[in-house]
């Protein structure tokens, strides 16, 4: 690729990264931070864990890894970024937790 090929993307997360379901809360999902990317050509994995309640709000619920060939990391790791719940969810009652 040349350097002209390049160029900076603002791209918004799927979804399913920015809803992530809960199991026992008192809700069934959470919306999760950030929702955008600034990136130079690179491919998203999600790699958030099951979540379980509690969650408290800015708690680190996971991650997103970027992947390009062109994207290099002192370790050769994919570049990763975590992901924050934007709040709180307490843990349901139990038949919260039944049905959810």
């Amino acid at each position: 690729m040349l350097k002209q090929d390049y160029h900076l993307q603002e791209i918004s997360l799927p979804k399913k990264i920015t809803n992530v379901k809960i199991k026992y809360g008192t809700r069934q999902t959470i919306t999760t931070t950030p929702k955008k990317l600034t990136i130079w050509n690179n491919k998203l994995i999600n790699n958030t864990q099951n979540l379980q309640a509690p969650i408290k709000k800015g708690q680190r619920i996971g991650s997103i890894k970027l992947t390009s060939p062109t994207l290099k990391t002192i370790s050769n790791e994919p570049l990763t970024y975590s992901l924050y719940s934007n709040e709180t969810v307490q843990k349901g009652n139990l038949l919260e937790r039944l049905f959810n």
